[in-house]
């Protein structure tokens, strides 16, 4: 490709752009259409790839599109009078298989046009799309019986929102096998954990579930060679129409993970320009570095150890103030045990024993298990270590749960079986490392089930809570899981362990970098703990300003001949990465004195780097 040109509608401008590199970020994959760039539409049959979720044979179904509106309550009475075009709801049959509850705004389920192609058919896909909007609300409003007399229908999209067309193929086209086995892959540089989420290929009209969850025992990789065309040598791709099956693309396609691979495609277009290479040859000769640039930029890379030369961090001894203990044992609420809850906690070498804090109003026994997963990435219980009961006496207090389990540096999944007599002791905290969940019942509409078709009728979820939700408990014998030596071990993320030093308190604990020797110090990055395994919802309201375990106020200081200087003060902070510029100080320790956190009880940092 040598140059591309398009018209921009508002001013009837035409502008043609010539470049070396080019990105097809259209979602349509428009730009490598135009280009004869090998593609994709449809379903491929599942013998091509061994997919066991494919059609046995291949078709063109794609997935379907959906139209946003939103109504509001306007405080009194409001008529409304369907346009003609709108689709009766009742008479349509879609009632028979689909429910059309109550709601002031679009369900993602409302889906039409099954069988059209989503782009030579796209404004009859739009115009159905319309005379289902104007019908539901028409049902919703003035038939459903809903109580909707005040709502006023005040938004209705111009252009359906669309979940799949054209995918563009690079070297390597990503399989449900990729996603199910976790492949690892030297070239990863983007990851996914969303289920492979399949729509009925027919919408509001079909008459099967809405959906299929095939759920995933953890996050996938995705390599950097789904993100450039194989024949069109100077082309990216990015956003939906990265390189990947059907299936496949039924995981990949949701907002955050195409997020990932935006960073990875900038990142490696730097990359490109600075050796005068096309993509190919970035992951010929330029992987390495390419991952080491988006461990830089503060991207997860799974299992990439940050490994810069210019780090003087890396070689350094680190001290601290004080350490956390792996524990919080400080119960204030007592919740009934009416499902099966559990727990993950961060394992060195050795988990001798836990104890819980329970309440029994009778003599009855406790069952529990313990798992861990298979991969230092992921907390979902994989594998089965111990089966255990404790004999649970009425009353309240510690009741201790045998485990004698070897592990290496994993996360251990701790599952408490359901049971009516028993509570156990919860407290509004949570510690890095620690994910406290519990098991509900899936939804009716949508149909759960494992990758090989097994239904599953429930699934593992947290309270989804800033301030924490945790249960209360100590594990023996103590390990040094939040140590200061973390700050610096190479890995920028939890990975096994969740690398970073946590402190007892906040107020004066610091943390010490003793370097090998004096140094020019030009800056200093500091990454803090963001609360990583708080679960932010995009359709939820949460009511804060920054993440609590940010530290909010501190000092930093570099040692010269034996005496520490004054280098920055920072205040009001609320982002995780720091940069603080030193200007060329010599020295040979870095000190960093905590004020304050945004409201955690202990500070803790994830990560220095220092050049």
């Amino acid at each position: 490709m040598q140059q591309v040109s398009g018209v921009q509608n508002t001013t009837e401008k035409r502008f043609v752009f010539h470049s070396k590199l080019f990105v097809d970020n259209t979602g349509d994959g428009t730009l490598g259409y135009l280009a004869g760039a090998d593609l994709r539409m449809g379903r491929e049959a599942s013998s091509e790839f061994g997919e066991s979720i494919a059609p046995e044979v291949a078709d063109e179904y794609t997935l379907l599109s959906t139209l946003l509106f939103y109504a509001h309550d306007v405080g009194r009475p409001v008529k409304y009078i369907p346009p003609a075009y709108a689709l009766d709801i009742e008479k349509s049959g879609i009632l028979e298989n689909r429910k059309v509850p109550g709601s002031k705004g679009v369900l993602w389920y409302y889906e039409i046009g099954g069988g059209l192609n989503q782009i030579s058919d796209a404004e009859e896909i739009t115009r159905l799309h319309r005379s289902l909007t104007f019908g539901i609300w028409d049902y919703v409003k003035n038939k459903g019986g809903y109580s909707m007399e005040n709502y006023d229908l005040d938004f209705v999209g111009c252009i359906p929102g669309k979940r799949e067309s054209r995918r563009l193929m690079g070297d390597y086209i990503l399989t449900q096998n990729d996603i199910t086995r976790r492949c690892d892959h030297e070239d990863g540089v983007a990851y996914g954990g969303w289920s492979i989420d399949l729509h009925s290929l027919m919408g509001v009209y079909g008459k099967d579930p809405v959906n299929t969850h095939y759920m995933l025992d953890g996050i996938y990789q995705i390599p950097y060679r789904c993100f450039y065309s194989r024949n069109i040598n100077n082309l990216f791709v990015v956003g939906r129409c990265l390189s990947a099956t059907h299936v496949a693309f039924g995981t990949t396609r949701v907002s955050a993970t195409l997020a990932l691979g935006g960073q990875a495609v900038g990142t490696a277009a730097y990359l490109c320009k600075k050796y005068g290479v096309k993509p190919r040859g970035i992951y010929e000769r330029h992987v390495k570095e390419l991952r080491q640039l988006l461990l830089d930029q503060d991207c997860y890379v799974v299992g990439e150890k940050w490994a810069n030369p210019y780090d003087f961090a890396l070689q350094a001894s680190v001290n601290a103030s004080s350490v956390a203990s792996l524990k919080l044992d400080e119960p204030e609420q007592m919740v009934p045990l009416d499902s099966n809850h559990g727990f993950s906690l961060p394992v060195e070498k050795y988990l001798g024993h836990i104890q819980i804090f329970a309440e029994a109003d009778e003599d009855t026994t406790l069952e529990y298990e313990m798992y861990i997963s298979d991969k230092r990435e992921n907390y979902h219980p994989a594998f089965t270590l111990r089966r255990g009961t404790v004999k649970t006496e009425k009353g309240s207090g510690w009741v201790i749960l045998d485990a004698d389990l070897k592990v290496d540096r994993m996360f251990v999944f701790v599952e408490l079986k359901q049971n009516p007599h028993i509570k156990i002791a919860y407290c509004s905290e949570q510690i890095p490392g620690v994910t406290c969940v519990r098991q509900y019942s899936h939804s009716s509409i949508s149909k759960f089930c494992s990758p090989d078709g097994n239904i599953k009728n429930y699934f593992w979820q947290g309270k989804n809570s800033i301030q924490g939700f945790s249960i209360c408990f100590e594990s023996f014998p103590e390990e040094d899981i939040y140590g200061p030596r973390y700050v610096n071990n190479g890995y920028l993320r939890p990975y096994g362990l969740p690398n970073l030093w946590m402190a007892c308190g906040v107020q004066n604990e610091w943390l010490e970098i003793i370097l090998d020797k004096e140094y020019t110090i030009d800056r200093i990055r500091i990454t803090f703990d963001a609360l990583l395994g708080f679960r932010v919802g995009t359709n939820e309201y949460h009511d804060f300003n920054t993440l609590p375990t940010i530290i909010r106020d501190y000092d930093v200081y570099i040692r010269k001949e034996g005496t520490y200087q004054h280098i920055s003060r920072i205040t009001g902070n609320y982002e995780r990465v720091n940069t603080i510029h030193a200007g060329g100080v010599r020295g040979d320790a870095v000190k960093i004195i905590v004020g304050s956190t945004n409201g955690s009880k202990r500070a803790a940092i994830q990560n220095v780097n220092i050049f």
